[in-house]
Formats: structure tokens, sequence, C-alpha cells
């Protein structure tokens, strides 16, 4: 991930890319900015990636995760990989 920022950064020093036409009008005036480099994207982007990952593995830990986002972690999960351990339908 280092390396790739690291390129990601030549490509912005060289091209000049605004990648704020991916971001709707509200947030931009939200957020005051001007531009969104393409590094900033992917460091953006490399960070909710990671969060994800934490919030995943805290829920298959067992550990507390706000009832809501552990509802939508689980749906996800069995969806979308075997990582779920499977309910007992016992109760």
């Amino acid at each position: 991930m280092l390396l790739s920022v690291g390129l990601l950064m030549l490509v912005d020093i060289i091209m000049h890319i605004n990648m704020l036409f991916m971001i709707p009008e509200q947030y931009i005036k939200l957020l005051g900015i001007q531009k969104l480099g393409v590094c900033e994207f992917f460091c953006l982007l490399f960070v909710l990636y990671e969060a994800v990952s934490i919030l995943k593995n805290m829920t298959l830990c067992g550990l507390p995760v706000p009832k809501k986002l552990k509802e939508h972690i689980k749906e996800a999960l069995s969806d979308m990989t075997d990582e779920m351990p499977q309910e007992s339908k016992e109760e």
C-alpha cells in the first residue's frame, strides 16, 4: 500500500488529475475542498477498506459492535463470503 501511495503521488505531481467529479456537489460544498488528487482519493479508499476489515474482524471475534452495524456486516458476510459461522437453528 505504501508503494502504491508513493506511485500515486508521482501521478498526482505529473498529471494533476482532480477526482472531485466522482463526489456529489453537496459533499464538496460541505467539505470546502477544491481539489482531490488520485493519491488522496485512493488513500481514502484504503482507510475505508481497513475500517471495514476491522469491523468485520470485530464482529467475527464477538467484540462489541453497534447492533445495526453488526447486522449489516453479518448480512454482507453471509451473502458474499463463507466467513460467517453458521448459527444453529435449535433455539
